[in-house]
């Protein structure tokens, strides 16, 4: 499983859900590398360190067990990454259980 820059935000959602649930927190990095991203940003919304319920962005609060991955997907030489966010609710094991979005970002 390898992520491709001409892939759809569906098809990535598809290919992170395959691969991540059922993961721990801790594997979604080194999961990720392995497929590919680069410049890789994880954020804990539960390990934020602001007061629970605290608006971190549009329906994700300090406290949630989310995490939200940022990273890109090469294109070449000379060409920018291509930026993808995606977030990972988990359970309280911090096993991955739901691949709750994919958004493909401006850089």
């Amino acid at each position: 499983m390898h992520l491709h820059p001409e892939m759809t935000a569906p098809e990535i959602a598809d290919l992170l859900t395959r691969a991540l649930t059922g993961q721990t927190v801790s594997e979604i990095a080194p999961v990720l590398e392995r497929m590919g991203a680069r410049n890789l940003v994880l954020t804990d919304a539960a390990q934020s360190g602001l007061a629970a319920g605290t608006v971190l962005a549009e329906g994700l609060r300090a406290g949630d067990p989310v995490v939200v991955a940022v990273f890109g997907i090469g294109r070449g030489w000379l060409r920018p990454d291509r930026r993808v966010q995606a977030r990972m609710t988990y359970d309280a094991a911090g096993v991955v259980t739901d691949l709750s979005g994919v958004a493909l970002i401006a850089k």
